[in-house]
């Protein structure tokens, strides 16, 4: 699949670019659902950079098809917060500040520990299964996900989970989630087989606010090197 190149993409890039494009392609979507998926991954990858331009041409050409659903998948990219789409200057990765950053996260902290409390009598073997496979290292795509969904799915709160899942989406971007070790999700692990409600939502909490820290010293460079 031909990934035209820029200045300032990489070799890297460009391999990350073409591999993202035949996932979407092998995801059976349709043309927009294949663009949002794409570009939103190539956000959350962090090849295309808090400040991007996003040009609809550029990426019509790695995906092979037309500009219009791209422009629509674009626009739907606004509604989630990741993308800012200006009449002058085309579309662009939204870029956060510190303030917007805490907001995220102290709304993170709400929702996550409401799903938790929804959640967690719920838990079994094969769901510690999966979490524990999740905080593998080399677990990488899971890396990226939301770490707790598959049980706060269990909680049946389907609008909950979507506006977390959009909240998370916003700032993986910068990597915070992936600086955590192995071992700290392993200790979330193990309060939920115990079904230890209070300490999982201490837990949660401290992480987030950590990792909201960590988020909110990255936006800073970002905007001080700009």
């Amino acid at each position: 699949m031909n990934v035209p190149r820029t200045a300032a993409a990489t070799d890297a890039d460009v391999e990350t670019l073409r591999e993202l494009a035949h996932a979407a392609h092998d995801a059976y979507q349709s043309v927009e659902s294949m663009a949002i998926s794409f570009v939103r991954e190539a956000i959350v990858e962090g090849v295309y950079p808090p400040g991007h331009r996003l040009d609809p041409a550029v990426i019509a050409a790695v995906l092979g098809v037309s500009r219009m659903p791209v422009r629509a998948g674009l626009r739907q990219l606004e509604l989630e917060g990741l993308v800012q789409i200006s009449r002058h200057r085309g579309a662009a990765v939204t870029v956060l500040d510190q303030d917007e950053v805490t907001e995220i996260y102290d709304l993170r902290i709400l929702l996550e520990n409401h799903l938790l409390a929804h959640s967690i009598d719920t838990v079994d073997g094969p769901l510690l299964d999966e979490l524990t496979q999740r905080a593998r290292p080399e677990s990488r795509r899971a890396s990226r996900q939301l770490f707790c969904e598959p049980l706060y799915a269990r909680a049946r709160r389907p609008r909950i989970l979507a506006q977390l899942l959009r909240l998370h989406r916003s700032t993986g971007r910068y990597g915070g989630l992936r600086a955590t070790h192995e071992d700290a999700h392993l200790e979330l692990v193990g309060l939920l087989a115990a079904r230890d409600l209070a300490g999982a939502q201490a837990w949660t909490t401290a992480h987030l606010r950590i990792t909201c820290h960590r988020v909110r010293e990255m936006v800073a460079a970002d905007r001080a090197g700009s």
